[in-house]
């Protein structure tokens, strides 16, 4: 993508190259840029920063499904999770 954006960049009319390129990204952006950093050329950006990333998908999915339940639980039900 980046590579393409490049391209781009200097099919507008000036003509001119892209300068810099940069990759920010936060939460879902940021494991993103993690993943970049680790995946792509390193001359496919000039600087990546990755704010806040999401890196632990299975824990984060699970803290929002338990307070899910608990807020949705029947205080009469048999859940244990109503208290």
């Amino acid at each position: 993508m980046t590579v393409r954006g490049k391209e781009i960049a200097k099919a507008f009319p000036t003509g001119q190259k892209a300068q810099r390129a940069y990759f920010a990204g936060c939460s879902t952006g940021g494991q993103n840029a993690l993943m970049s950093a680790q995946a792509l050329p390193p001359d496919d950006y000039d600087g990546i920063l990755a704010g806040a990333a999401a890196f632990n998908r299975t824990h984060l999915h699970m803290a929002g499904l338990a307070a899910w339940q608990i807020t949705h639980a029947s205080a009469g039900g048999s859940s244990s999770l109503a208290r």
